[in-house]
């Protein structure tokens, strides 16, 4: 499933600023990875990757497209998003596009 937010008053947005709190994602199970070299060291580890977050305007290399691929086939929510709204969710200073919630 692929969707696209436009807003950085979107629920989903709201929910992984949440996530930045350590009694929430006590609460909901679920925590932020944010990075194409972390995402993919929790994907090959195993890690269940519930939802993506990407914004290819922010991508860094040529390899973000094969592991959206991988996780999509995985049953990864994938989502796609302005580079506005991705920062809004980012808690890098300079973000490369890649957010996961697992």
């Amino acid at each position: 499933m692929e969707r696209h937010l436009t807003s950085v008053h979107n629920p989903l947005i709201k929910e992984i600023l949440h996530l930045r709190e350590r009694h929430e994602r006590n609460r909901t199970g679920l925590f932020l990875i944010e990075g194409y070299r972390e995402i993919l060291r929790a994907t090959d580890a195993g890690w269940k990757i519930e939802t993506l977050i990407c914004c290819s305007d922010l991508f860094l290399g040529s390899n973000e497209h094969a592991l959206i691929d991988r996780l999509a086939s995985r049953g990864t929510t994938i989502i796609t998003c302005s580079d506005k709204v991705f920062h809004k969710a980012s808690y890098r200073d300079r973000p490369d596009g890649l957010l996961a919630l697992a």
